[in-house]
Formats: C-alpha cells, structure tokens, sequence
C-alpha cells in the first residue's frame, strides 16, 4: 500500500520492497514513542501530506530529501508506521525493537 500511494504523492518508484521497511501496530496510543517520534518528524518537515478517505482510511505523510515517513489508519484503530528510504547512505528504520522508535543511522 505505501508503495503505491508512494508513486502516486511523488511520481517515483520505490524500486525493491527492500528499499523499505513497514511495522504495524494496532490502536497505538498518542503516548507511544514511535508516533511521539513521528509527530516531531511531521512537524520538522517542510513537505507533509494528509488524506482522509471517509471514516475507513486516513493517512499522514512527511517527505525529506531521501526518505519518508508514514502514519497510515484504518477503520481509527488499525495504524501503521512505515519508512521509505531512495538512497542507501540513508535507511529509516521502524523496529519494536528500538521501542517503536524511527531513527535514520
């Protein structure tokens, strides 16, 4: 799914599904530090999009330079994080092993 709304907000192919990463996490709290991180990236980015299609999905995106960051909801309560990456010196990780942080090393 973020594949291909990818290319339809930027005209640009993702490439390999290794070229990025999802994780998933169902009814995340506004307390979660993955969104906590999220909202700070929105916020610092200077291209963000939103998109609601009725009460079923919605989405927020954030784009820089060589990556991007995604918070997708489904039905508001299924939600996602997903991080795209265009260039290997640059590869945004999700993880729940990071406690749900995003980071680009």
């Amino acid at each position: 799914m973020v594949r291909g709304l990818h290319y339809i907000k930027k005209k640009i192919s993702l490439g390999q599904p290794e070229e990025f990463r999802v994780a998933s996490k169902a009814g995340v709290a506004a307390t979660d530090p993955a969104i906590q991180q999220f909202a700070r990236m929105y916020a610092g980015s200077v291209e963000r999009r939103t998109r609601d299609i009725g009460d079923v999905f919605s989405y927020e995106v954030c784009f820089y330079p060589t990556f991007s960051i995604w918070f997708l909801l489904l039905y508001g309560y299924f939600s996602w994080l997903a991080s795209t990456k265009s260039d290997d010196a640059i590869k945004p990780v999700i993880s729940e092993g990071d406690k749900g942080a995003i980071r680009t090393p």
